[in-house]
């Protein structure tokens, strides 16, 4: 899940969260700021990275060029004021 921007063609917020194929995939220590929340032009909470969520997308919308999605879960790591973040 990450935030996109274009504007007359080019990605101005590109999502860096996908590592190069010379340092050896997902499994190799240099790829540990592709798996961070950051990399992906995401939200985060109390400066945490996201973990495995149980969530659900409750509404997701598309015409083709434009889209957009509403995910839900019930909670977040470290947020325990009852409130259901939406994304």
């Amino acid at each position: 899940m990450n935030l996109g921007f274009f504007a007359k063609g080019p990605d101005l917020l590109p999502d860096f969260g996908y590592p190069s194929v010379q340092y050896g995939g997902w499994g190799s220590t240099k790829t540990k700021w592709y798996t961070m929340s950051a990399a992906h032009n995401t939200v985060v909470v109390n400066e945490q990275d996201h973990f495995v969520a149980n969530g659900v997308t409750t509404l997701s919308l598309g015409t083709g060029r434009f889209g957009s999605c509403v995910i839900q879960h019930s909670g977040i790591a470290g947020v325990a004021d009852g409130r259901t973040p939406h994304r």
